[in-house]
């Protein structure tokens, strides 16, 4: 294992991660709420797609280096999963800092990400989640954030939750578990603005 500082230079030099200045603040305060256990949610601004990705990927690696045991970031659909894995987690050099899981429900599997795994099988996520060790992340779409929520053992709660971009609410279940704060400890939502 490689240390996080270390990690975050050379994935700084070698990844499009380079934040504009006027967005540093609110990365030093995602810092912040990971650095002092802050719980809750926290509406984080980012002007574009390809920042809020940053802040996300950026996120991981700061949980990480907080040694927190379990990220979970939920996306609209598995392609842009696949685009952030692509993106970000494929062409970090130390990838291998955190163990990672995708998962989608069986109707959005798409055959042309073969190159990336998703599971759609709550005994996957179960036995992932019970056998965890050091960090942990889990990327997964609104439409399966029940069947994680669902697989979590008791007691078990997410360090910190990204959503990228506001959740679309589609049962009072969904709704519960997003908004009533049950499984996380602090849930990061991403809004985009244009600027």
């Amino acid at each position: 294992m490689f240390p996080i500082s270390q990690i975050l230079e050379e994935y700084e030099i070698g990844i499009r991660t380079d934040i504009r200045d006027e967005l540093k603040p609110v990365f030093s305060d995602i810092c912040y709420f990971l650095d002092s256990r802050e719980s809750g949610k926290k509406n984080i601004n980012a002007f574009n797609n390809t920042e809020k990705s940053k802040f996300i990927y950026k996120t991981i690696l700061k949980s990480v280096e907080e040694k927190l045991d379990l990220g979970l970031i939920v996306f609209q659909k598995n392609s842009l999963i696949t685009q952030f894995i692509r993106d970000y987690i494929m062409q970090d050099k130390k990838k291998d800092v955190f163990s990672q899981m995708n998962v989608c429900s069986k109707d959005e599997l798409d055959n042309e990400d073969e190159d990336i795994e998703f599971t759609t099988e709550s005994h996957m996520i179960t036995s992932f989640l019970y056998n965890m060790t050091g960090s942990n992340i889990i990327c997964c779409t609104y439409k399966s954030l029940d069947s994680v929520v669902d697989s979590m053992p008791s007691g078990l709660k997410v360090d910190v939750l990204q959503f990228n971009g506001l959740p679309p609410i589609s049962s009072p279940l969904q709704a519960e578990h997003i908004y009533g704060k049950t499984f996380y400890n602090l849930g990061l939502f991403y809004n985009v603005f244009n600027d």
